[in-house]
Protein backbone atom coordinates (compact mmCIF):
# COMPACT_ATOMS: atom_id res chain seq x y z
CA UNK A 1 0.00 0.00 0.00
CA UNK A 2 1.28 3.44 -0.88
CA UNK A 3 -0.18 6.90 -0.50
CA UNK A 4 0.98 10.42 -1.21
CA UNK A 5 -0.20 13.48 0.68
CA UNK A 6 -0.17 15.84 -2.29
CA UNK A 7 -2.29 13.47 -4.39
CA UNK A 8 -4.78 12.97 -1.55
CA UNK A 9 -5.21 16.71 -1.22
CA UNK A 10 -5.60 16.98 -4.98
CA UNK A 11 -8.39 14.37 -5.00
CA UNK A 12 -10.19 15.76 -1.96
CA UNK A 13 -10.18 19.31 -3.30
CA UNK A 14 -8.57 22.65 -2.40
CA UNK A 15 -8.26 22.14 1.33
CA UNK A 16 -6.18 23.86 3.96
CA UNK A 17 -5.08 23.09 7.49
CA UNK A 18 -7.63 20.84 9.16
CA UNK A 19 -8.01 18.08 6.52
CA UNK A 20 -4.24 18.06 6.11
CA UNK A 21 -3.58 17.08 9.73
CA UNK A 22 -5.12 13.55 9.65
CA UNK A 23 -3.66 12.95 6.19
CA UNK A 24 -0.20 13.88 7.42
CA UNK A 25 -0.55 11.45 10.30
CA UNK A 26 -1.73 8.74 7.91
CA UNK A 27 1.14 9.42 5.55
CA UNK A 28 3.63 9.28 8.41
CA UNK A 29 2.41 5.83 9.45
CA UNK A 30 2.50 4.49 5.90
CA UNK A 31 5.99 5.81 5.22
CA UNK A 32 7.23 3.86 8.25
CA UNK A 33 6.04 0.60 6.68
CA UNK A 34 8.87 -1.49 5.24
CA UNK A 35 6.85 -2.53 2.16
CA UNK A 36 6.18 1.05 0.99
CA UNK A 37 8.21 1.63 -2.18
CA UNK A 38 6.36 4.66 -3.50
CA UNK A 39 8.46 7.66 -4.57
CA UNK A 40 6.35 10.68 -5.43
CA UNK A 41 6.87 14.39 -5.85
CA UNK A 42 7.34 15.04 -2.16
CA UNK A 43 10.02 12.38 -1.79
CA UNK A 44 11.81 13.51 -4.95
CA UNK A 45 11.82 17.11 -3.70
CA UNK A 46 13.32 15.96 -0.42
CA UNK A 47 16.06 13.93 -2.10
CA UNK A 48 16.96 16.62 -4.62
CA UNK A 49 17.07 19.60 -2.26
CA UNK A 50 17.33 18.76 1.42
CA UNK A 51 19.87 15.98 0.96
CA UNK A 52 21.94 18.13 -1.37
CA UNK A 53 21.97 20.87 1.23
CA UNK A 54 23.19 18.42 3.85
CA UNK A 55 25.97 17.24 1.55
CA UNK A 56 26.95 20.85 0.88
CA UNK A 57 27.17 21.54 4.61
CA UNK A 58 29.50 18.56 5.09
CA UNK A 59 31.64 19.68 2.18
CA UNK A 60 32.01 23.21 3.56
CA UNK A 61 33.16 21.82 6.91
CA UNK A 62 35.83 19.64 5.32
CA UNK A 63 39.41 20.56 4.38
CA UNK A 64 39.17 19.37 0.80
CA UNK A 65 38.21 22.71 -0.75
CA UNK A 66 40.88 24.67 -2.66
CA UNK A 67 42.47 27.72 -1.06
CA UNK A 68 40.85 30.02 -3.62
CA UNK A 69 37.43 29.32 -2.05
CA UNK A 70 38.49 29.95 1.56
CA UNK A 71 37.35 33.62 1.62
CA UNK A 72 33.84 32.58 0.51
CA UNK A 73 33.29 29.61 2.81
CA UNK A 74 31.94 31.73 5.67
CA UNK A 75 29.34 33.30 3.38
CA UNK A 76 28.28 29.92 2.02
CA UNK A 77 27.93 28.50 5.52
CA UNK A 78 25.44 31.23 6.36
CA UNK A 79 23.23 30.00 3.50
CA UNK A 80 23.52 26.31 4.38
CA UNK A 81 23.40 26.36 8.17
CA UNK A 82 19.92 26.08 9.71
CA UNK A 83 18.41 29.12 11.37
CA UNK A 84 19.09 28.84 15.12
CA UNK A 85 16.06 28.54 17.31
CA UNK A 86 15.29 31.37 19.70
CA UNK A 87 16.12 29.95 23.10
CA UNK A 88 14.53 32.06 25.84
CA UNK A 89 16.93 33.31 28.46
CA UNK A 90 16.52 32.00 31.96
CA UNK A 91 14.54 34.40 34.10
CA UNK A 92 14.75 34.67 37.84
CA UNK A 93 11.37 33.39 39.12
CA UNK A 94 11.28 36.23 41.64
CA UNK A 95 11.23 38.71 38.78
CA UNK A 96 8.32 36.91 37.15
CA UNK A 97 6.04 37.37 40.12
CA UNK A 98 3.57 40.15 39.53
CA UNK A 99 0.21 41.31 40.78
CA UNK A 100 -2.79 39.81 39.04
CA UNK A 101 -5.23 42.26 37.51
CA UNK A 102 -7.84 43.51 39.99
CA UNK A 103 -10.47 42.69 37.36
CA UNK A 104 -9.40 39.04 37.17
CA UNK A 105 -8.61 38.53 40.87
CA UNK A 106 -12.25 38.06 42.07
CA UNK A 107 -12.70 35.36 39.42
CA UNK A 108 -9.60 33.59 40.72
CA UNK A 109 -11.01 33.52 44.25
CA UNK A 110 -14.29 32.10 42.98
CA UNK A 111 -12.48 29.39 41.04
CA UNK A 112 -10.25 28.49 44.02
CA UNK A 113 -13.28 28.04 46.26
CA UNK A 114 -14.91 25.84 43.62
CA UNK A 115 -11.96 23.41 43.28
CA UNK A 116 -10.72 23.29 46.88
CA UNK A 117 -10.49 19.85 48.41
CA UNK A 118 -12.45 18.57 51.39
CA UNK A 119 -9.34 18.86 53.57
CA UNK A 120 -9.27 22.59 53.00
CA UNK A 121 -11.86 23.32 55.65
CA UNK A 122 -12.09 27.03 54.93
CA UNK A 123 -13.34 29.67 52.52
CA UNK A 124 -10.80 31.79 50.69
CA UNK A 125 -11.23 35.56 50.60
CA UNK A 126 -9.11 38.43 49.37
CA UNK A 127 -6.31 39.29 51.78
CA UNK A 128 -7.43 42.93 51.81
CA UNK A 129 -10.82 41.88 53.18
CA UNK A 130 -9.70 39.02 55.40
CA UNK A 131 -8.97 41.09 58.52
CA UNK A 132 -12.29 42.86 58.19
CA UNK A 133 -14.32 39.68 58.48
CA UNK A 134 -15.46 38.24 61.80
CA UNK A 135 -14.91 34.64 60.62
CA UNK A 136 -11.12 34.46 60.81
CA UNK A 137 -11.17 30.81 61.89
CA UNK A 138 -13.21 29.75 58.87
CA UNK A 139 -11.55 31.84 56.18
CA UNK A 140 -8.07 32.04 54.67
CA UNK A 141 -6.52 35.00 52.85
CA UNK A 142 -5.57 34.95 49.17
CA UNK A 143 -3.32 37.61 47.66
CA UNK A 144 -2.93 38.86 44.09
CA UNK A 145 0.72 37.87 43.79
CA UNK A 146 1.15 35.29 41.02
CA UNK A 147 3.99 33.83 38.99
CA UNK A 148 3.40 34.22 35.28
CA UNK A 149 4.54 31.29 33.18
CA UNK A 150 5.67 31.30 29.58
CA UNK A 151 2.75 32.21 27.34
CA UNK A 152 1.68 29.86 24.57
CA UNK A 153 -0.28 30.60 21.42
CA UNK A 154 -2.77 27.83 21.45
CA UNK A 155 -6.15 28.94 20.16
CA UNK A 156 -9.11 26.68 20.79
CA UNK A 157 -12.55 28.25 21.20
CA UNK A 158 -10.88 30.07 24.05
CA UNK A 159 -7.68 31.92 23.30
CA UNK A 160 -5.12 31.82 26.10
CA UNK A 161 -3.99 35.31 27.13
CA UNK A 162 -1.94 34.50 30.22
CA UNK A 163 -0.73 31.48 32.20
CA UNK A 164 0.20 31.90 35.86
CA UNK A 165 0.90 29.89 38.99
CA UNK A 166 -0.77 30.81 42.28
CA UNK A 167 -0.01 29.62 45.82
CA UNK A 168 -2.44 29.64 48.72
CA UNK A 169 -2.06 28.67 52.37
CA UNK A 170 -4.77 26.72 54.20
CA UNK A 171 -5.74 27.15 57.83
CA UNK A 172 -3.48 24.18 58.62
CA UNK A 173 -0.53 26.15 57.13
CA UNK A 174 -0.30 23.87 54.09
CA UNK A 175 0.64 25.41 50.76
CA UNK A 176 -1.45 24.53 47.72
CA UNK A 177 -0.33 25.43 44.19
CA UNK A 178 -2.42 25.57 41.03
CA UNK A 179 -1.85 26.71 37.46
CA UNK A 180 -4.51 29.02 36.02
CA UNK A 181 -5.27 30.44 32.60
CA UNK A 182 -6.67 33.83 31.68
CA UNK A 183 -8.73 33.10 28.57
CA UNK A 184 -11.02 35.00 26.21
CA UNK A 185 -13.83 33.30 24.33
CA UNK A 186 -14.29 33.92 20.62
CA UNK A 187 -17.64 35.38 19.62
CA UNK A 188 -19.72 32.78 17.70
CA UNK A 189 -21.14 33.47 14.26
CA UNK A 190 -24.92 34.12 14.45
CA UNK A 191 -26.86 31.15 12.98
CA UNK A 192 -28.82 33.40 10.60
CA UNK A 193 -25.65 34.40 8.68
CA UNK A 194 -24.94 31.88 5.88
CA UNK A 195 -21.36 30.86 5.18
CA UNK A 196 -19.56 27.97 3.41
CA UNK A 197 -18.91 26.10 6.65
CA UNK A 198 -22.61 25.43 7.28
CA UNK A 199 -22.51 22.59 4.73
CA UNK A 200 -19.93 20.77 6.90
CA UNK A 201 -22.27 20.38 9.87
CA UNK A 202 -23.27 16.89 8.69
CA UNK A 203 -19.65 15.74 9.06
CA UNK A 204 -18.09 15.13 12.48
CA UNK A 205 -15.15 17.47 11.91
CA UNK A 206 -15.45 19.31 15.25
CA UNK A 207 -15.13 22.50 13.27
CA UNK A 208 -16.22 25.95 14.45
CA UNK A 209 -16.23 29.35 12.78
CA UNK A 210 -16.09 32.37 15.08
CA UNK A 211 -15.43 36.07 14.97
CA UNK A 212 -11.89 37.00 15.88
CA UNK A 213 -13.15 39.45 18.49
CA UNK A 214 -13.40 37.97 21.97
CA UNK A 215 -15.51 38.38 25.09
CA UNK A 216 -14.19 39.70 28.38
CA UNK A 217 -11.33 37.58 29.80
CA UNK A 218 -12.00 35.08 32.56
CA UNK A 219 -10.05 32.60 34.69
CA UNK A 220 -10.14 28.82 34.28
CA UNK A 221 -8.09 25.98 35.75
CA UNK A 222 -5.51 24.35 33.50
CA UNK A 223 -7.27 20.97 33.87
CA UNK A 224 -10.34 22.48 32.20
CA UNK A 225 -8.45 22.54 28.88
CA UNK A 226 -9.45 19.30 27.16
CA UNK A 227 -8.30 19.83 23.55
CA UNK A 228 -6.02 21.84 21.32
CA UNK A 229 -7.11 23.26 17.99
CA UNK A 230 -5.71 24.15 14.61
CA UNK A 231 -6.88 27.48 13.25
CA UNK A 232 -7.02 29.67 10.15
CA UNK A 233 -7.45 33.44 10.21
CA UNK A 234 -9.77 34.92 7.56
CA UNK A 235 -9.91 38.61 6.73
CA UNK A 236 -13.22 40.47 6.58
CA UNK A 237 -15.31 39.38 3.55
CA UNK A 238 -12.67 36.83 2.55
CA UNK A 239 -14.96 33.80 2.76
CA UNK A 240 -18.30 35.61 2.59
CA UNK A 241 -19.48 39.15 1.94
CA UNK A 242 -21.75 38.79 4.97
CA UNK A 243 -18.76 39.00 7.31
CA UNK A 244 -17.69 42.58 7.91
CA UNK A 245 -14.98 41.60 10.40
CA UNK A 246 -12.18 39.08 10.72
CA UNK A 247 -13.05 35.44 11.45
CA UNK A 248 -11.20 32.39 12.69
CA UNK A 249 -11.89 28.75 11.80
CA UNK A 250 -11.06 26.25 14.56
CA UNK A 251 -10.92 22.47 14.48
CA UNK A 252 -10.23 20.18 17.43
CA UNK A 253 -7.06 18.08 17.03
CA UNK A 254 -7.27 15.90 20.13
CA UNK A 255 -9.35 15.40 23.23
Amino acid sequence: MAIHLAKCLEKFGPVRSWWAFPLERLMGQILKASHNNYIGELEITFLNNFCRLGNLRVLLNSDRLPDQLRPFIAQLRICSDPVPRCIPKSVDPRRQKQLLSSKIFPQLITQINSIKSVNENCTYVASSEWKRTDKLKKTAPVNRRVEFLQSVHVEPNLTIDQIFKHNRVTLEKQTRTDVWLVVSQFRPIPPDIPHPFTSLVMYDLQLDLCYLKTHEPRVIHIEDVIAHCAWIHYRAKEISTAFDQDCIALVSLDQ
